[in-house]
């Protein structure tokens, strides 16, 4: 009975491999928030607390193999159940990355869409003023001048409506901790990325300082605490990556991970000077206050004709001008950063997919062993 039993299990294991291991790579287009395929179903079979293969995810196949061999088959359940479990999780951390891509999406065709509106009503502003200073009340001038007022007017509508939407998309990824926690593994990614361009800029301009002087030594000293700075992190990472996720292993290790990021951002800082990515993650709530701040009169508070209220009203639609021109540029700074992190979010997912694999990997060789020894019962 226990010998069908353990087959029955060891068959639904194979077919959540099997399953996992064949589901076609999505592409960016493709990463809605569908029910992941590729999502492990069957409930673990025995207590996974007790497995002692799991304990290194990255333990060499070769060595998993004599791992096992001494284990009852009781013992290759727990195991099973173990390995099952973390390959869950993997696939979880996948679909969070390729929701957050989407997310990413989303925002940033906002941004890039609020960018424009902000450019077009400024634009039509400018125009307006112009028509200002040749319009006497009645004249086509005059009604042209109206005209541009009312296109400012629905271009910053439109402008307010994607920051809010922008800004409602941002929300949404911080407030799921899943989406969070694969966008601070893509931004973790991309400091890391930084930090080596950075260091072999720094090793190439030190070429061109005369050797033993002051600025040299300087420069070494810099370029010393960033390589080790790499190394630490890269470490962590691994130690990271090793752990079972959610395990008191893995919550020291993302401790000890970040602690990392931050000494690896502030030597390379240390080289790079003032770090301009916090100001272009600000941009999005500097921008909409810059948007949001900004009224556009109706047609019959539009001053256009020759009297002293000209004047005002033409410093007034020049001020309004330069706001929507730099809340499109803070904007376009958004959408750029937004791209990178997305493009990091991506690598981030093939990453993860390469780890699943080892996963799998893994996991078939406590299943054969588990299958092996049922037969033998």
């Amino acid at each position: 009975m226990i010998r069908y039993r353990v087959r029955g299990i060891v068959l639904a294991s194979v077919v959540c491999v099997f399953a996992v291991c064949n589901s076609p790579v999505r592409t960016q287009a493709e990463t809605a928030e569908e029910p992941a395929a590729e999502k492990v179903q069957a409930a673990p079979i025995a207590d996974p607390k007790g497995a002692v293969t799991t304990k290194n995810v990255k333990i060499p196949v070769e060595e998993l193999k004599l791992l096992v061999k001494p284990l009852t088959l009781a013992e290759l359940q727990t195991e099973s159940s173990a390995w099952q479990l973390i390959l869950k999780k993997k696939v979880q951390q996948i679909s969070d990355a390729e929701i957050a891509i989407k997310r990413e999406n989303q925002s940033i065709a906002k941004e890039k869409e609020a960018a424009t509106a902000s450019e077009q009503a400024s634009s039509a502003l400018k125009e307006a003023e112009s028509a200002q200073s040749k319009a006497n009340p009645g004249s086509p001038e005059y009604q042209e001048a109206t005209k541009k007022v009312e296109e400012a007017k629905d271009n910053l509508k439109k402008a307010q409506l994607a920051i809010t939407e922008a800004k409602a998309a941002k929300q949404e990824l911080q407030q799921n901790k899943g989406l969070s926690d694969a966008l601070d593994k893509a931004e973790s990614t991309g400091e890391l990325e930084k930090s080596k361009q950075t260091l072999e800029t720094a090793k190439q301009e030190r070429e061109k300082i005369t050797a033993g002087s002051l600025a040299y030594d300087e420069a070494t000293k810099k370029i010393d605490a960033l390589e080790a700075a790499i190394k630490t992190f890269e470490s962590a990472q691994s130690a990271q990556t090793s752990a079972i996720p959610d395990s008191p292993a893995y919550t020291q290790a993302t401790q000890q991970l970040e602690a990392a990021e931050e000494s690896l951002k502030k030597a390379r800082l240390a080289i790079d000077g003032a770090e301009s990515s916090q100001e272009s993650s600000q941009n999005l709530d500097q921008a909409a206050n810059a948007v949001g701040e900004t009224t556009i009169s109706s047609n019959s508070d539009t001053k256009v004709a020759t009297s002293g209220e000209v004047v005002n009203e033409k410093e007034s639609l020049q001020q309004k001008e330069k706001n929507l021109e730099k809340a499109a540029e803070q904007l376009k700074q958004k959408a750029d950063a937004d791209a990178q992190l997305k493009n990091q979010l991506v690598a981030s997912v093939t990453e993860l997919q390469s780890e699943r694999t080892a996963i799998v990997d893994r996991f078939k060789v406590v299943l054969d062993e588990l299958q092996l020894k049922s037969r033998l019962r």
